[in-house]
């Protein structure tokens, strides 16, 4: 979606005064079938969790999740979290789970 000049300043008001990012904007959402080519590309092996992350705590996660074989982080305004990824399998969101990404 290719914004003007008044949606983009629009855009950047938003960011800067009320922290509201354009990834959290429903007007700028794509359709997620067509983001999962993306979504497999940049997803990130699993083993860099452990660089936030106790490896207790990343093990004890992933085992409950055994499908998930990649991830992507997920930026929040509160607490920034981890979506594991089914790289595999078609790029599916196998879950979100409370694992820093960074």
């Amino acid at each position: 979606m290719e914004l003007n000049a008044t949606e983009k300043l629009d855009s950047i008001l938003d960011e800067t005064t009320y922290n509201i990012s354009p990834a959290q904007r429903p007007k700028f959402y794509n359709n997620f079938e067509l983001a999962k080519p993306l979504i497999i590309e940049k997803s990130q092996n699993l083993i860099l969790l452990n660089d936030y992350n106790s490896s207790t705590e990343v093990k004890k996660i992933l085992q409950k999740y055994p499908k998930a074989d990649s991830f992507l982080p997920l930026k929040a305004n509160a607490v920034d979290m981890t979506a594991l990824i089914d790289k595999k399998h078609n790029g599916n969101v196998i879950a979100v789970v409370d694992l820093r990404p960074w």
